[in-house]
């Protein structure tokens, strides 16, 4: 299963071409925004169960179909407030650019993050990138086994996900070009 793409799976048991394409198309715009070529099913099978919980399995419904679900909800004004809000609460002087982190060692109960340019102490450390980025950082102690397997063999996306909105202004022109055509 760990060598079968999501996309392989699919063509060997959906004949009807509207449905392999409603599901592909349910694939790369909602669930994982990649073609079905690329993920395993291995890791879609995972994908879908991790949308479950101690008292109903994952589900695709639990990815996309039902309110609460992982894709039903966005942030109004995007997903960048939630860094910029942090920003703003750590203050600028706490945030430190063009410095990647390095290493990331445990000593004592404290953290030492270190980069190129600095060392900075801390209580907690939250490490909020891709698994492949993220196994590129040293850790001391090391992570537990399963974590730096998930860091060396998960493959980064080909596709980026992005919304464009498009202001109020250009609704009423749209509809008066409609009209006029008509």
């Amino acid at each position: 299963m760990g060598r079968m793409t999501l996309k392989s799976f699919l063509e060997a048991r959906i004949t009807l071409q509207d449905w392999l394409f409603l599901f592909e198309t349910a694939i790369r715009s909602s669930i994982l925004s990649t073609e079905t070529k690329e993920p395993s099913l291995l890791y879609m099978l995972s994908y879908i169960a991790a949308a479950g919980n101690q008292t109903t399995p994952g589900s695709i419904n639990r990815l996309v179909g039902a309110t609460g679900s992982a894709q039903d909800s966005r942030i109004n004004g995007g997903t960048q407030l939630l860094a910029t809000a942090l920003a703003e609460k750590l203050g600028a002087q706490n945030i430190y650019l063009d410095s990647p982190v390095g290493k990331v060692k445990l000593n004592g109960g404290r953290y030492t993050v270190m980069s190129n340019r600095l060392q900075v102490s801390a209580k907690h450390v939250v490490v909020a990138m891709s698994p492949p980025l993220a196994g590129q950082i040293s850790y001391d102690p090391l992570l537990p086994a399963g974590r730096d397997q998930l860091t060396q063999r998960m493959l980064m996306g080909s596709i980026g996900k992005g919304d464009r909105n498009l202001s109020q202004a250009l609704v009423p022109e749209a509809r008066a070009e409609r009209t006029a055509a008509e």
